[in-house]
């Protein structure tokens, strides 16, 4: 897999970002912090022309928005309508804890905003029209685009992984401290569900119908219509909970002590590739191949693996390209992967097999 440096551009940051996104309409949201104590500002950047040129004066926001809060937990932007959701957590006193704010896009102007009990796991958009939230720890609750509750479920057992969006129908899964995996239809009803020996960590979707889990120690493949996992491995060592599977079953885990853990696709191996922390969470690009930044004192690396193969000892060797600076966020675009950095530089880089 070849990599090379395809654009760079410098934006004018009001302060150092917290999160960063990019919009459906390609256009790039920073959440920083704001002027007043307790406040937030989101800048809006228009899409790149392509005709930037390295060294020229940074680019100015088009827009920016003010939001009350101190930290962003997540900031994620609706695939099917120009909305950015802003989920953040408050100042000790406030009434709530925590909001999602959803923003309009092209008038730079905040549509609604929920309150919530408890920062917890990012929300989600589950095909176009559901907005999944987990709010208290224990419950999931559904809103539409308007911001308004159209129900809610009580798991019973705090929510610790996901809700991640299924692929191959209008649905989610969520992991609970119980050792549930959950599998929701996008109107709240439980479809099926597998209960694992040790609370989940994290979980993360495979080809159609089938989703994997880990407890930090332990992973396992878990098919939709089967009672029980159909196969469960150590890891070498704890992972982090955010973690990818390569379009032949490959999984991918960031291990806690630095570097990366891979099991193959039946689960009977584990490599470990020792290295440095890495940064956010895994990425899988358009193509199957898998991204990971790994931080250092100097920048920051990006590791790459092209498709793994068929076989499951066909398990690619990595490819490292060296950063300036650690990125704050990537993300994949055809043939090509965008990242941002804190400062407000941005690269993309593109990829070809």
């Amino acid at each position: 897999m070849l990599i090379e440096t395809q654009s760079l551009r410098a934006l004018s940051l009001p302060s150092p970002a917290l999160a960063a996104a990019r919009t459906c309409a390609g256009e790039l949201a920073f959440v920083c912090e704001g002027q007043r104590a307790g406040t937030q500002r989101v800048a809006l950047f228009a899409p790149p022309t392509g005709l930037e040129e390295p060294g020229g004066e940074p680019e100015r926001p088009r827009a920016m928005v003010q939001l009350p809060g101190v930290a962003p937990a997540h900031v994620l932007p609706n695939a099917h309508h120009e909305q950015l959701l802003v989920h953040q957590a408050h100042l000790g006193g406030r009434a709530e804890a925590a909001s999602l704010t959803a923003i309009d896009v092209a008038t730079a102007s905040p549509l609604w905003r929920l309150q919530l009990e408890a920062v917890g796991p990012a929300p989600i958009v589950v095909g176009g029209r559901v907005i999944v939230v987990v709010d208290p720890l224990d419950q999931l609750l559904g809103c539409d685009l308007e911001g308004y509750e159209r129900w809610s479920v009580a798991l019973g057992s705090a929510v610790t992984a996901g809700p991640i969006e299924r692929e191959d129908d209008p649905g989610f899964w969520v992991g609970a401290e119980d050792g549930r995996v959950c599998d929701f239809s996008a109107d709240g009803e439980l479809r099926g569900a597998w209960r694992l020996p040790a609370p989940v960590a994290g979980i993360a979707p495979g080809r159609p119908g089938v989703v994997y889990a880990h407890s930090g120690e332990r992973l396992w493949r878990l098919d939709a219509g089967a009672d029980a996992p159909v196969w469960e491995t150590r890891l070498r060592g704890e992972v982090k909970p955010r973690f990818v599977v390569d379009p032949k079953g490959v999984s991918y885990l960031q291990r806690q002590r630095g570097g990366v853990a891979r099991v193959a696709a039946d689960g009977d191996r584990v490599e470990v590739m020792d290295g440095a922390d890495g940064v956010g969470a895994p990425l899988l690009d358009f193509s199957g191949a898998v991204a990971i930044i790994a931080a250092s004192t100097s920048g920051g690396e990006l590791l790459t693996w092209a498709p793994s193969g068929a076989s499951p000892e066909d398990l690619p060797e990595a490819q490292i390209t060296t950063l300036d600076e650690p990125p704050l966020a990537m993300w994949s675009e055809p043939h090509a992967l965008t990242l941002v950095s804190r400062a407000g530089t941005v690269i993309k880089l593109r990829c070809s097999l």
